[in-house]
């Protein structure tokens, strides 16, 4: 019980930081949301690094669980998808991580649309 109270704190922070970061940059650039792009990238460096760190035993599993369901979930989910891939790279699955890779935009897009399309018709 007391790890879904640190995850969720840890969650909470990270969905401050991701809001902090939308309203600091969320207005700058032209062709992407540079707030919410950082926040996204930021995610996955710390995803990486604590995914390297919990390799090495420099930090335990609890702690990583801690950190990357909690504050990096709660920054973005887009580290959550990089991690996937990772994993997979790091285990020499590169041909399922490519097609994880392609397929989760591709097909997020498309049941983005379906469920738009499906409101439509109930609507």
């Amino acid at each position: 019980m007391k790890s879904y109270i640190f995850i969720s704190i840890a969650g909470v922070l990270g969905i401050l930081s991701r809001h902090f970061l939308e309203l600091k940059f969320g207005k700058q650039g032209n062709w992407i949301p540079i707030g919410t792009f950082g926040a996204n990238m930021l995610g996955c460096f710390m995803a990486g690094l604590i995914f390297q760190a919990l390799q090495s035993k420099f930090i335990d599993q609890n702690i990583s669980t801690i950190l990357l369901v909690g504050f990096c979930g709660g920054l973005t989910t887009f580290s959550g998808y990089a991690l996937g891939a990772l994993n997979d790279f790091s285990n020499g699955l590169e041909l399922k991580a490519i097609v994880y890779l392609s397929l989760s935009p591709i097909l997020g897009v498309v049941f983005a649309l379906s469920g738009v399309k499906f409101l439509k018709v109930l609507s």
